[in-house]
């Protein structure tokens, strides 16, 4: 057990870089993962976003420089639907003044998970937060929730089978969203990844044949899950397809391209341990 520990402290100190570094994280659960996590869920419309402030200043050298301040944005949403905590017409977000602070927008429609600690509440890049056109699987488990519909959630991330340099076989995170398509009693449901890979499905309970699709053509073996209601079935998928006829090689190495890897196979090595986690 001290074993999984430390190598859960490894993967996190890898996992979450300095402020000044990109946002990355071993990645949100299912809904209902994330539904029992949050102190708040919501679908809100953003109304109003406050700081950080921009400032401008003459140099010695004549020169103008100018920034943002330090100030925390400040997120105000109209609440639409409310599925977890209080009730209000009126919600407003407080960012960490970190690079996992979501960016939001006057106008756009969001699904919120939320934490409220010391009067604040917040949100990252970290949870399923994101724009409600983007989240119909966590729509469908939260009002299936709200209903008393029986339902089972498979999630998981599909990866890329490639063969490494020495011809060796090896997985990569995605670079293009793909379907996930899963068929059984007469019904057909499909959604697409997002770009690294991540995907979830609600089902109802029953038998399915679960693969991955490219521009409608299979590109991963069949997988035959039972999904039981209240169910978290997580199922990694590995899709083998070739490289585009017409796909250039960088010309040279350069440091977007090296963290870019760094990434994928940072991304690799969490699923591959969560997976191994949940075998246990």
């Amino acid at each position: 057990m001290r074993g999984v520990a430390g190598l859960i402290v490894g993967l996190a100190a890898l996992a979450w870089p300095a402020p000044a570094q990109a946002c990355s994280c071993l990645g949100p659960g299912p809904s209902s993962e994330a539904f029992r996590q949050a102190d708040l869920v919501f679908v809100g419309t953003v109304s109003r976003v406050d700081g950080p402030n921009p400032w401008t200043r003459v140099n010695a050298d004549g020169l103008v420089g100018f920034g943002l301040g330090n100030e925390a944005p400040v997120t105000t949403f109209d609440v639409g639907k409310v599925f977890k905590g209080v009730s209000a017409r009126e919600l407003t977000i407080t960012g960490d003044r970190t690079n996992c602070d979501i960016r939001f927008t006057p106008g756009e429609a969001w699904l919120v998970y939320a934490s409220s600690r010391d009067g604040r509440v917040t949100t990252h890049k970290c949870t399923r937060t994101r724009v409600r056109a983007e989240a119909a699987q966590d729509l469908a488990y939260l009002e299936g929730r709200e209903q008393g519909r029986p339902q089972g959630i498979v999630y998981g991330e599909v990866h890329r089978r490639i063969a490494a340099a020495e011809g060796s076989p090896g997985l990569r995170a995605l670079f293009e969203p793909l379907q996930v398509i899963a068929a059984g009693a007469g019904r057909r449901f499909t959604v697409t990844t997002d770009r690294w890979g991540p995907y979830q499905l609600v089902l109802p309970p029953g038998e399915f044949e679960i693969w991955v699709e490219r521009a409608g053509r299979a590109v991963a073996p069949i997988q035959r899950v039972r999904i039981e209601d209240g169910s978290e079935r997580r199922l990694m998928l590995a899709a083998e397809f070739p490289e585009p006829a017409t796909a250039q090689q960088p010309a040279r190495d350069t440091p977007a391209l090296a963290r870019e890897r760094a990434e994928s196979k940072l991304f690799i090595q969490v699923a591959a341990f969560r997976a191994s986690s949940d075998r246990r």
